[in-house]
């Protein structure tokens, strides 16, 4: 009877650390749109990396400081 509780702790344990890591993300604010937002501020990175112009703003969480050039 040892080695059934043996064997069921680790899928017990996963399954538990699954549930509240799952329950965590639907308390987030924002969570439903969370993957398009993250999407549309990654491609305004690239945008920005590649010099490309566009009509959105940049994301809040990415900071461009220009650079004077060097005389």
């Amino acid at each position: 009877m040892a080695w059934m509780w043996w064997l069921l702790a680790p899928v017990l344990s996963t399954g538990l650390g699954a549930g509240l890591l799952y329950w965590r993300s639907r308390r987030e604010p924002g969570s439903a749109s969370r993957a398009g937002t993250a999407m549309r501020e990654h491609q305004a990175v690239l945008r920005a990396l590649s010099g490309k112009q566009s009509a959105d703003p940049l994301p809040m969480t990415m900071l461009l400081i220009e650079a004077s050039p060097i005389e």
